[in-house]
This record gives structure tokens, C-alpha cells and sequence, in this order.
């Protein structure tokens, strides 16, 4: 297989070599040796770009919104990362020490959300302006 196919395809050429429903632990093993870093990155990628009930019937996707603009002392934290692991199954096995939420100071008076998967930190103050970029919702005023 190439760099360009899918978690999907995998996953269904996986399901086609077992002999039986992908849930027997044989299945499961083979599925979980299969799924490599940058697959788990790109789930959890899409699932931040991904709106809540983004897909019809489902409440998959990330309320980026709902997790910046609360108070840093609620449970939003928790709660991100429950619905997280709820929405992507694969990451239900990681502990609080491979899978956190934190935040770290910029200057007086600006946080930066951090989400922590291993060693790979993603800024999601980056993806919420990215996401608000690409709807249009703000505009670069000195662009030409």
C-alpha cells in the first residue's frame, strides 16, 4: 500500500482478509498493527475540522467553540477529551499522560489550547482560526 490510501481502505482490506467479523481479538490485533501514527493523527485531524453533527444522525466532531470560549476552571476539558475518545474509538485505551488537553500562557492576556497526543502537540487555536478562515467568517483587511 502507499502513503495515499486511506484508514478506510485499510481497514476494509483488513476486514476482507479475516474469516470472521472483525471483532474476534485476532481481527482486532490485526486491524491495531495495521494503524500507524499518522493515521491516528489524521483521525483526530478530521474530527477537529469536523463540526458537531457534522454528519447527519451523529454527534461526531469537535465543539471547538464550546472548549475556547468557556471559563479554563469548568470540566470543558474533560469533556473534550471524553467525547474525543466517544468519537474516535481507537483512542479509548490512552491514559491521561498520551492523550491531554492544557493550556499555556501567551503574553497578559491570551491562552493557547493544547492538545497533547504522545509527543505531538496540536495548537487548536490554530485550527479555530483556520476553521473560521475557511467559512469566511473573518477577513484579512490589508489583503490585496
Amino acid at each position: 500500500m502507499d502513503s495515499g490510501d486511506s484508514i478506510f481502505s485499510v481497514l476494509h482490506l483488513v476486514y476482507l482478509h479475516c474469516d470472521r467479523v472483525p471483532t474476534t481479538a485476532r481481527c482486532q490485533n490485526e486491524i491495531l498493527s495495521m494503524i500507524v501514527t499518522s493515521d491516528v493523527i489524521a483521525m483526530i485531524e478530521h474530527w477537529l475540522f469536523t463540526p458537531p453533527n457534522g454528519y447527519f444522525g451523529s454527534s461526531y466532531g469537535a465543539d471547538l467553540n464550546g472548549l475556547l470560549l468557556r471559563p479554563l476552571n469548568s470540566t470543558v476539558a474533560d469533556e473534550f477529551i471524553a467525547k474525543m475518545k466517544t468519537d474516535i474509538p481507537i483512542l479509548a485505551g490512552l491514559d491521561s499522560s498520551q492523550l491531554a488537553l492544557y493550556s499555556t500562557a501567551e503574553g497578559f492576556e491570551k491562552r493557547i489550547i493544547v492538545l497533547s497526543v504522545g509527543t505531538i502537540t496540536i495548537n487548536l487555536n490554530n485550527v479555530q482560526n483556520q476553521l473560521l478562515s475557511e467559512q469566511g467568517e473573518t477577513y484579512d483587511a490589508n489583503a490585496s
